[in-house]
């Protein structure tokens, strides 16, 4: 049985669009198909973008009311915390800001502050990183904690991967004088 012929069947039996559309966000098929049953797109844009299907990410989009591509300002966020380069670049095309604030947001103030403050510094996430910036993304931004994206990426940079990024260091302003000082 294919997935679309499952949520069907789920409709049938009194399932809500909406919330069969947020567990679809991984199918593009599926998606368009709940979207063409009159499916609102709520808030799958968000999850469709920490996922990183860029191509559902354009479509629920494509779909969206303004009052609902504005409820999903923290999109940009998911994608940039979940290092998803891709779907960061469609939402950014579509005029998602950023250097949003969402101080409400889960994964970070703004965008960069996103890609660059959990647990393990990433090479997909410092890839969203230097999108980001190269998109206006302001560098001096600080986190509730007072910290700005390069900080944070030297204080979880365990691997090694930020000190070996030269690109991303020039476009934070970082030189490797005050990279090394700041262990």
């Amino acid at each position: 049985m294919h997935c679309i012929e499952l949520v069907q069947i789920l409709i049938d039996r009194g399932a809500r669009l909406g919330d069969a559309l947020l567990s679809a966000v991984d199918d593009y098929a599926t998606v368009k198909f709940l979207l063409s049953r009159g499916a609102k797109v709520g808030s799958a844009i968000s999850s469709a973008a920490g996922r990183g299907n860029a191509e559902v990410v354009q479509l629920l989009i494509s779909h969206a009311t303004d009052a609902e591509v504005d409820g999903n300002r923290d999109a940009l966020n998911w994608a940039a915390a979940s290092g998803r380069v891709d779907a960061a670049k469609v939402l950014i095309k579509h005029g998602f800001d950023v250097n949003a604030s969402t101080k409400d947001c889960y994964v970070g103030e703004t965008p960069l502050l996103a890609a660059c403050e959990l647990k393990r510094v990433t090479s997909q996430r410092m890839a969203v990183a230097k999108l980001l910036i190269k998109n206006g993304a302001e560098v001096n931004t600080r986190n509730q904690d007072g910290k700005t994206a390069a900080e944070l990426l030297v204080q979880l940079d365990h691997d090694g991967l930020y000190r070996q990024d030269v690109e991303l260091q020039e476009l934070l302003g970082v030189t490797n004088t005050r990279l090394s000082d700041s262990k």
